[in-house]
């Protein structure tokens, strides 16, 4: 496998070929900026290059929509970590990712979701939403995880020796 370069704030960083690809839902981007007993698990794991953090454009919208409706004050907050944060921006899925993914999902809010990780190849989707978890469940890739059980699998020692 080889190291990829990505752009990042402007410069080119490396990033190892590795790093399970994760894509995080709204909630958890609020969650990242929220979370107020130091950084994030999340985003500690993130920034030590654990893994390699995924959204697309319908996610920041609906996070920015979130913060907007119930804490205006910390969407800075939201754009800092958007701007700061080594991430893949994903593109919205195409129209047949969607369909596939609303035979897997139904006429969910969650489709777009789902299918811009579905169709970008993601290891995971790292979701609060028990509902998609359980909607999604034995249709991977991606996985679709809550934040601990992500973290278990980012801890395991499966995933350190795929890094070796």
């Amino acid at each position: 496998m080889h190291d990829r370069l990505l752009p990042v704030a402007g410069k080119l960083i490396t990033v190892p070929s590795f790093l399970p690809r994760a894509f995080l839902d709204a909630n958890l981007l609020v969650a990242l900026v929220l979370y107020d007993r130091g950084p994030h698990p999340l985003l500690s794991a993130a920034l030590d290059r654990r893994y390699r953090p995924q959204w697309s454009a319908y996610v920041v919208q609906e996070a920015r929509r979130m913060l907007r409706r119930a804490l205006p004050g910390r969407l800075r907050e939201l754009e800092a970590l958007l701007r700061d944060l080594p991430h893949d921006d994903l593109p919205e899925p195409s129209a047949a990712a969607v369909q596939h993914c609303r035979g897997i999902l139904g006429d969910d809010a969650d489709v777009p979701v789902f299918a811009a990780a579905w169709e970008a190849g993601a290891d995971y989707l790292v979701t609060s939403d028990r509902r998609l978890r359980q909607k999604a469940r034995g249709h991977a890739p991606p996985e679709v995880v809550a934040v601990p059980e992500f973290l278990r699998i980012l801890n395991s020692d499966a995933h350190r020796r795929e890094e070796s």
